[in-house]
């Protein structure tokens, strides 16, 4: 799975920039972008652009969340209603996807609005890792009660 994901990185970073780029839109007036096949796609707002390469196109982010969303449902696989098990999957895999998308938004209006090396430099290298682990946090605070079955625990008799 991983693997296919690094094969498909210009894919996924295709669309991570058609999408940050819609909603850069509803920002600023000055974005453009640049998908040339063969070539990373770059975005722009006014002055400010960067490349969204292979590390940027959310690939590492899905690799890490269906390895941990794996190893889960493994060690838990006696309480897990597989019923539900690939609808979350899918729909954890979306979120953390939309996720890579926030990102390169919040790069661009810190670049754009504040500081080119702020944005480059303490953002892009903190702001992946800090939202995937809220993202995870917040989908397995929900998501695990909706993916596992209720089980009873008998009540101690009274002597």
């Amino acid at each position: 799975f991983v693997l296919i994901l690094r094969l498909n990185w210009q894919f996924f970073s295709g669309w991570v920039t058609r999408l940050s780029y819609y909603l850069l839109r509803l920002s600023f007036d000055e974005v453009t972008m640049d998908i040339i096949p063969g070539l990373s796609p770059r975005l722009n707002v006014g002055a400010f652009g960067v490349s969204i390469g292979s590390p940027c196109s959310g690939v590492v982010s899905l690799g890490l969340f269906a390895s941990i969303f794996i190893a889960i449902v493994v060690f838990d696989w006696k309480l897990m209603r597989k019923d539900k098990l690939l609808g979350m999957f899918v729909f954890g895999l979306i979120g953390m996807y939309f996720m890579s998308i926030l990102r390169i938004y919040g790069l661009m209006v810190v670049g754009a609005t504040i500081s080119e090396e702020i944005a480059m430099n303490m953002f892009h290298a903190n702001a992946g890792w800090i939202l995937f682990v809220l993202y995870l946090l917040v989908y397995w605070y929900f998501g695990y009660p909706y993916l596992t079955k209720k089980v009873k625990i008998p009540k101690k008799k009274k002597k």
